[in-house]
């Protein structure tokens, strides 16, 4: 596929204007282009000496399964000055997050435990009736 010179920045540029801000994923899902193209249109346009297209909007952390949430830039058209890059989490306020997140993860109590069972026992017992009202019907049964 041949593309005129200028058709991808016009294309990332006109679905920032239209769409509003973005990360690179989100522009490369809209446009249909790949990531790496998306993500080279994206600096070339803001790092332009003649005319700067493309800023950064903002920062956001996208949380990505095993991965560090690393902070993402959201790109906007216009020619506005960068937001400047947040700072990183302190060794502390990292862990003080851990902790929290593995507390909300673990049982509090032993009722719980048995809220668990109890929901998963009923969840059973409802597709064990469903099968048998589909059985039921596929053999002519009267529901």
């Amino acid at each position: 596929m041949s593309l005129e010179y200028g058709a991808l920045t016009i294309l990332v540029i006109s679905a920032l204007e239209e769409l509003g801000p973005m990360t690179v994923k989100e522009i490369a899902f809209e446009t249909g282009v790949s990531v790496a193209t998306s993500s080279m249109v994206c600096t070339r346009c803001r790092t332009a000496k003649r005319e700067r297209r493309i800023y950064i909007h903002s920062w956001v952390h996208v949380p990505i399964t095993g991965l560090r949430m690393y902070p993402r830039m959201v790109f906007a058209a216009g020619d506005k000055p960068d937001a400047p890059r947040p700072v990183p989490l302190t060794n502390k306020q990292r862990t003080a997050k851990r902790r929290e997140r593995k507390t909300h993860q673990m049982v509090n109590s032993i009722f719980a435990i048995g809220d668990r069972k109890i929901e998963g026992l009923l969840n059973r017992e409802i597709e064990v009736d469903r099968t048998r009202r589909v059985h039921r019907k596929a053999t002519g049964e009267i529901v």
